[in-house]
């Protein structure tokens, strides 16, 4: 390689700058490379980072969902929460982790597992509401029961 400036031979090939003047040198093939595999890669980085961020947002709910029914709960630390409240958040958190679609067990079914009176497991979503670790949403459904849509919300430090 020659240097454009002062007429130099080089003694390495990939040398950048000249070793006489101190003038860059043109740049080899290999840097050209980089340069268009860069320029063909930008669309798929474009595109794999939004499809990421919901696959992350996923398995950090599924993390504090796990830690939530594990021996260490952070419901067990809520200060003023009534022990039925607690059941029901456990429960919740354990249908929420193995389902990905809208929970919607009813106040019945939930009071069995939790073993609860109907009455005290209502009871439970109100206080759950209220701390706002809990939302509810009762939907009407052809059939004119209804139907009952919970999002169960993470313990955040207070």
């Amino acid at each position: 390689m020659v240097c454009p400036s002062c007429a130099t031979e080089q003694l390495s090939p990939e040398a950048r700058f000249c070793t006489k003047c101190g003038g860059p040198l043109p740049s080899a093939g290999p840097r050209k490379f980089l340069g268009v595999v860069r320029f063909l890669a930008l669309p798929l980085i474009l595109v794999s980072r939004p499809l990421a961020y919901p696959i992350r947002l996923r398995q950090e709910r599924i993390r504090w969902l796990t830690e939530t029914n594990g021996p260490n709960s952070p419901v067990d630390d809520v200060q003023g929460l009534s022990d039925e409240a607690k059941r029901v958040y456990a429960y919740l958190a354990t249908v929420t982790l193995r389902s990905t679609a809208l929970l919607t067990p009813r106040p019945h079914s939930f009071a069995k597992v939790a073993v609860l009176s109907q009455y005290k497991a209502r009871n439970a979503i109100r206080e759950l509401e209220r701390r706002g670790l809990l939302s509810h949403r009762r939907r009407n459904t052809w059939h004119g029961r209804g139907a009952h849509g919970y999002h169960v919300k993470r313990i955040t430090d207070r």
